[in-house]
């Protein structure tokens, strides 16, 4: 059993996306919950087998899926992933747990689309590493990258 944690941003609010959130969810046998945020996004939290959070990320289509990931190497493949960035896509971003994600699971998230990105020569905490990511992608969506 596993358990993920989800942002989604954008156009989230007031459309029935937790609703169909909810709906994938149950499709797929996933548990957990889904929240608005004071900020308009939304954040999930999916509990089940590996294999059914996976099918259940899978179904969200996002346009673009990012793991930030200590051993990536340059800026360069993260400038050019984040060009990829448009406003209204779905993005997912992975975060890794403390002491970060085995050689296994990013072999497995490259499989399924998931691109490597580097936070730069810093490791960040799982705390610290969302927020990190979010900056990086509101600046690219308004323009500052």
């Amino acid at each position: 059993m596993i358990r993920v944690r989800l942002r989604f941003t954008g156009r989230v609010q007031g459309v029935g996306f937790r609703y169909f959130a909810q709906m994938n969810a149950a499709q797929f046998h996933v548990t957990g919950w889904v929240k608005n945020m004071y900020d308009g996004s939304v954040t999930a939290e999916a509990q089940g087998t590996k294999k059914q959070i996976e099918d259940y990320i899978e179904k969200e289509q996002f346009a673009l899926r990012l793991i930030p990931y200590e051993h990536e190497a340059g800026m360069e493949g993260s400038r050019q992933e984040l060009s990829r960035v448009a406003p209204g896509q779905y993005i997912a971003v992975f975060i890794g747990p403390e002491g970060g994600f085995d050689e296994s699971e990013i072999n497995l998230a490259l499989k399924k689309g998931v691109r490597p990105v580097s936070l730069g020569k810093r490791i960040l905490r799982t705390e610290t590493a969302g927020l990190a990511m979010l900056s990086v992608l509101m600046m690219r969506l308004e323009g500052g990258l």
